[in-house]
């Protein structure tokens, strides 16, 4: 496939993380490349997680670089049916301002705290070759360490789909493990979802998405929930797989271990604890910017982006004092 593709990044902090997983991507697989949707979240881990924003437009807003700010936040467990959101709310969903606006067959999903040592992306677009009309999507299948099935080698991500059970013997699996998230799962089991199994998803990591299937499939076109959405508990996209699986759409693994890092900075190997724990937080920004100005550029502010942030900040502030006036 020679077309390009775009990528899809949601910003929840981490700026020059942020910054350290485009340059990456882009020294490696910038031919297969055009625009790079950014969505900032309406709510950040930390208030100066806004204020690097505009760097990261600077730096690449030549190389099809694309914000958008959030205009309401999605909180992480959604009961609500995601047919009530009108088209507008939906867009505040993770990635799925990209999902809507770009003109490219396929989309890539992208954390902001990934590093790439070759072009992976080259290889995952090959995977689609005269299978865009039933491969959904490409990347690593399913959260294996939290699944009794794999605990048991009934199940894996090179197995999947070929493990279907019936929700008595998923349930008797869970009964056997004590595995994360126990109660999750079983609340999940009670309404017969056994397959895939609770856990089972798409990992959003790093991901490759048939854009065409997804609009087919999902809201408003469809009836399947939002990719970037998390119902019940779940995580992102967990929901949004069992119903396109269910509807018969086809998924690859993808193991992309070898040629891209998640959460290359952090001690713990995932971007979860500097949510909460600053210290965690700057210790990976600390790292990214040294990587940055070790191996690409960071460079300063010019006077139309340092007059863009101003003005963003100041209506900011006057949106959270009108806030406080209510």
């Amino acid at each position: 496939m020679s077309n390009k593709i775009d990528i899809a990044i949601s910003y929840f902090g981490k700026p020059f993380q942020t910054i350290a997983t485009i340059h990456s991507i882009l020294a490696h697989s910038q031919q297969h490349i055009d625009h790079i949707y950014v969505s900032i979240e309406r709510q950040q881990p930390y208030q100066d997680a806004w204020k690097e924003v505009f760097r990261i437009k600077q730096l690449f807003q030549h190389k099809g670089l694309k914000l958008y700010f959030s205009t309401a936040f999605m909180p992480h467990e959604i009961d609500k049916d995601p047919a009530n959101y009108s088209p507008e709310q939906a867009l505040n969903f993770r990635y799925e301002y990209a999902f809507r606006k770009s003109n490219k067959k396929l989309l890539l999903v992208l954390h902001n705290d990934m590093l790439f040592e070759r072009d992976v992306v080259g290889d995952m677009i090959k995977r689609f070759e005269n299978r865009m009309d039933t491969l959904m999507g490409v990347g690593l299948l399913g959260q294996c360490w939290n699944c009794p099935a794999f605990f048991d080698n009934k199940c894996s991500s090179t197995i999947f789909p070929a493990y279907r059970p019936s929700t008595e013997e998923a349930i008797h699996l869970y009964e056997s493990h004590q595995t994360p998230r126990k109660e999750l799962a079983m609340k999940r089991l009670a309404k017969e979802k056994a397959f895939p199994m609770p856990e089972c998803r798409l990992n959003e990591h790093l991901c490759l998405i048939n854009v065409d299937l997804y609009r087919e499939a999902c809201y408003p076109n469809g009836t399947a929930p939002y990719f970037g959405g998390i119902w019940d508990g779940t995580d992102t996209c967990t929901e949004w797989f069992y119903d396109v699986v269910n509807k018969g759409y086809q998924f690859e693994n993808f193991d992309w271990s070898k040629g891209a890092i998640h959460a290359p900075f952090s001690s713990s190997k995932s971007g979860m604890g500097a949510d909460s724990r600053r210290d965690i937080y700057d210790d990976i920004e600390a790292q990214s910017k040294a990587y940055i100005i070790e191996n690409y550029e960071l460079g300063s502010l010019s006077l139309a982006i340092q007059l863009e942030k101003m003005v963003f900040v100041m209506k900011k502030k006057l949106g959270q004092l009108r806030m406080k006036l209510r």
